[in-house]
């Protein structure tokens, strides 16, 4: 009988997380509204409130797929063939670039020609670097920086981190979504503000791998479905952050996005080091998630997206999300794609 009653509850207890992991979604949106309508711009709250509705719908259709996709094994020939470089270079050339990653010199010569092939640059072909590397750090950069580059064409580096078989973010999503984002640098995305100009590279990142997936390259599929999740998410919590709602959307997140132990163990971690650091993690999650989500946002209503094809890059140059648009309408299909080809 005890034995019948524990199964029992543990099958109730499911049920209910089940049920609530449903209506979450609809609770704040519903408390959004409801904590404005006594407000004089009522029909302004109810606007963001579907705005908010939206992102947080992005955020989970993303995350089910996420789930859906396997991790990517690097290839063999991804070892990393000299650490003790200092010119952000190695000691071999790749196509007349200098690194020490056969397999970061791979993934280069695959992204850079996309640029071009999206017009970033009109009829000009796209900037290569003079060296391309995998380097090690430690504080900051090694947890928390997974790239950085240098906006003259000189260098794009990634974290170690990425490659080191040693380290749970040994995964090629990570190694390709940084990569591109870096090489956007290489490209000229520069200047300030710089929370809009990363933010615009964010965009472009999407733009890019959304691409790449659409050509038939599977390791774009994993990175992009990640980073649309995050910024989506980062949409939702920035707005929420300083409101009476924001532990409503913690609770939402941990029982719809963060549903392992794993997740929960570094939410948790990522939680006590920034404890501090607030201002610095409002910038983080708005200038690499919540204001690249307003940059794409118009390429998405409800499903099945509606998407307008133009976005303005500040930088100077007006970049078509045509590809990001198409693989939004058609994620279900590329998860698919990735699955059957296992």
């Amino acid at each position: 009988m005890k034995d019948f009653l524990v199964t029992l509850g543990s099958l109730l207890k499911r049920y209910i997380v089940w049920q609530v992991r449903g209506i979450l979604p609809l609770l704040i949106i519903a408390g959004i509204v409801a904590s404005v309508i006594v407000a004089p711009a009522v029909s302004s709250a109810l606007g963001q409130g579907r705005v908010l509705w939206t992102a947080a719908e992005m955020a989970a259709t993303m995350d089910k797929a996420y789930d859906k996709l396997p991790l990517i094994p690097l290839i063999p020939d991804g070892e990393v063939k000299d650490l003790n470089t200092e010119d952000y270079g190695g000691s071999f050339q790749c196509w007349g670039i200098k690194t020490n990653s056969e397999l970061l010199c791979k993934f280069t010569l695959e992204v850079l020609p996309y640029y071009y092939y999206e017009g970033l640059h009109g009829e000009n072909d796209a900037v290569w670097p003079a060296s391309i590397a995998f380097i090690p750090g430690d504080g900051q950069y090694h947890f928390h920086i997974l790239g950085r580059a240098s906006c003259a064409g000189h260098y794009a580096i990634l974290n170690y981190r990425s490659q080191n078989y040693a380290s749970p973010w040994n995964d090629a999503t990570s190694i390709l979504a940084t990569l591109v984002h870096e090489l956007g640098h290489v490209q000229g995305v520069c200047g300030e503000p710089v929370g809009y100009m990363e933010a615009s590279n964010q965009v472009l990142t999407f733009e890019i791998l959304a691409a790449m997936a659409n050509h038939g390259n599977h390791y774009a599929v994993r990175p992009l479905v990640k980073e649309l999740r995050d910024s989506s998410l980062s949409y939702v919590e920035a707005e929420l952050i300083d409101t009476p709602l924001y532990p409503v959307f913690k609770l939402w997140k941990h029982l719809t996005i963060n549903t392992t132990f794993e997740e929960r163990a570094r939410v948790a971690k990522s939680r006590r080091y920034w404890a501090n650091k607030q201002d610095e993690l409002e910038y983080i999650i708005r200038s690499y998630g919540a204001v690249p989500y307003t940059l794409y946002a118009s390429t998405v209503s409800s499903p099945p997206y509606i998407t307008p094809k133009l976005q303005l890059i500040e930088w100077g140059q007006t970049l078509v999300l045509d590809d990001l648009a198409y693989f939004i309408n058609n994620l279900d299909k590329h998860v698919n794609s990735v699955l059957e080809s296992k």
